[in-house]
């Protein structure tokens, strides 16, 4: 430990500012060194938190300005709500759940912290940052989205002082750190290939259990291939899936009253022909809809013909098959498709043939 930065610091106090800065430095220099673990318990000495982890008030005063965010961190302030989120109601509950913790946690034994380790898993497109920003609105948070790929470090023990620098960071701005594909650096241990994935991981870890106010909010598209002893580490998994058709239909109409509030529309059309799709690809789908019907001379509605018209263009109608296994008529599927009725007839009485001769 450098004598220097221990006068300096030694200096800061008695000076009445810029203890806080002074201990940073000390802590950075550690990190540089490779004591990683000793940077930390200085940072967290320095925040004189007692065994209930209560934070005196000088130091809630102390923040980075937003601006001055690592680079590995974008901030992104919360600009949707919970009733923007479209979730199952299972995972909406467990988000409701979280909410009213925070925002009563008073009421919470002395000691215990609101839930904040909070891993959400599905699919992609599905909702998972939607819902991160919808909780951090609802809470008073920013979300603090941290590019993991933006951790690791040439220097040694720098990708420690990274994923210090992101909590400490998210502490002094009352943010949510936000790891997106967390699977990529916290699959199952057989399956790392890559030392700065481990050291990233063990860090998160490590930090997790020394900075224990500050939120974490893990996504993964895989979570099969977590590391179970990680996921053990959350306090809660929230699971996100492909829409089905009720949520479909919810999310259209949202959409629509939004940008389409007088339009006529084939629901039942839309609905269908979105089977499968998450969220963001409806969304993407739907937007394109309304952008070729406002440029379109002829028409003023969004009807079965437009709809798979434009979604042919684009390369999003579903197939034959798909559509005839959402037990769409032959007439139907002809109309979408342009694929005369007979033709169609006579393709699905060929391939029974087949599937029976074997």
């Amino acid at each position: 430990m450098k004598s220097s930065l221990i006068i300096e610091m030694i200096r800061a106090h008695y000076a009445g500012e810029g203890f806080d800065q002074a201990v940073r430095r000390l802590a950075e220099d550690e990190d540089r060194k490779g004591n990683s673990g000793l940077a930390l318990e200085i940072r967290k000495a320095s925040r004189g938190i007692d065994a209930h982890h209560k934070e005196p008030e000088y130091f809630k005063a102390v923040a980075y300005n937003l601006e001055d965010a690592p680079d590995f961190i974008t901030i992104m302030h919360p600009d949707v709500q919970l009733s923007d989120v479209f979730v199952n109601q299972d995972s909406l509950k467990l988000l409701e759940r979280v909410i009213t913790e925070w925002n009563n946690k008073a009421a919470l034994p002395d000691g215990m912290l609101p839930t904040s380790r909070i891993l959400m898993a599905g699919p992609p497109g599905c909702g998972k940052t939607f819902a991160a920003k919808a909780l951090a609105d609802s809470i008073g948070k920013t979300l603090a989205y941290v590019r993991l790929d933006g951790l690791i470090s040439m220097y040694l023990g720098g990708t420690g002082q990274n994923v210090g620098k992101a909590f400490d960071f998210a502490l002094r701005n009352d943010s949510i750190l936000f790891f997106d594909e967390f699977d990529s650096v916290a699959s199952d241990r057989t399956s790392w290939d890559s030392g700065e994935a481990k050291r990233i991981v063990g860090s998160i870890l490590q930090n997790m259990d020394l900075f224990p106010e500050v939120m974490v909010i893990a996504a993964t598209n895989i979570p099969d291939s977590l590391d179970p002893a990680i996921v053990r580490r959350f306090d809660v998994v929230i699971k996100f899936s492909i829409p089905d058709e009720l949520k479909r239909r919810e999310y259209i109409q949202s959409l629509l009253d939004i940008y389409l509030p007088k339009t006529h529309v084939d629901m039942r059309a839309l609905v269908l022909l979105t089977t499968g799709m998450s969220y963001s690809d409806i969304r993407t789908t739907v937007f394109s809809l309304i952008r070729s019907l406002c440029m379109s001379n002829d028409k003023d509605s969004l009807d079965l013909q437009f709809i798979s018209d434009v979604m042919r263009r684009e390369e999003r109608l579903p197939t034959v098959e798909k559509l005839r296994s959402m037990g769409l008529s032959f007439r139907d599927i002809a109309e979408i498709t342009g694929i005369p009725r007979s033709t169609l007839s006579r393709h699905e009485n060929e391939k029974r043939k087949v599937n029976n001769n074997e």
